[in-house]
């Protein structure tokens, strides 16, 4: 009876180890997060530099535990200033989170994108406060206001002796 009872233990407890080992995975699935497409329409950055600015669009993503970035169908063009230091695209995303409409406190993280690919997923496993007394990012909520930029993070310094974001693309993101 005792060998049955531990052998009973055993496989519940393999049972809620393979739980604990696929819930994440699924919890934050990218198939399941909206997908926000960067493109022109939408930004208000320095895609316009020496056109006329059009009219900006915002984008309205569901409340949830992050979004995907979609940028395959869009170029960047790195800065001038910034090609002579062989910088060639963006390797990050920085996003400014405002609490209500009228609100002025902004939360600000950021995310290293170093694989280059056409996707990243705004989730926070990705995303890091700037300030390390900033509360660690859980979800994006109804009613916040997002501005999110892509550029190129000069954490080394190398361009102005001291660490600096330079955005390539810059949208708002309204979370309903």
């Amino acid at each position: 009876m005792r060998f049955h009872r531990s052998k009973r233990h055993a496989i519940f407890l393999l049972f809620l180890c393979s739980i604990a080992v696929l819930l994440p995975s699924c919890q934050y699935s990218e198939s399941a997060l909206p997908v926000v497409n960067v493109d022109y329409n939408h930004d208000f950055y320095g895609q316009h530099v020496g056109n006329p600015v059009p009219v900006i669009q915002e984008y309205k993503v569901v409340a949830g535990s992050g979004f995907v970035l979609d940028m395959s169908n869009f170029g960047f063009q790195v800065p001038p200033d910034l090609v002579a230091y062989k910088v060639t695209r963006p390797n990050s995303v920085r996003v400014y989170i405002r609490p209500g409409h009228y609100a002025n406190d902004l939360i600000d993280y950021y995310a290293v994108w170093n694989s280059g690919g056409s996707t990243f997923t705004l989730t926070r496993q990705t995303l890091i406060p700037v300030d390390g007394a900033a509360r660690p990012f859980s979800g994006f909520e109804s009613g916040q206001e997002v501005t999110v930029f892509i550029g190129f993070y000069d954490q080394e310094g190398k361009i102005t002796q001291s660490p600096l974001f330079y955005p390539f693309w810059g949208a708002q993101v309204s979370i309903q």
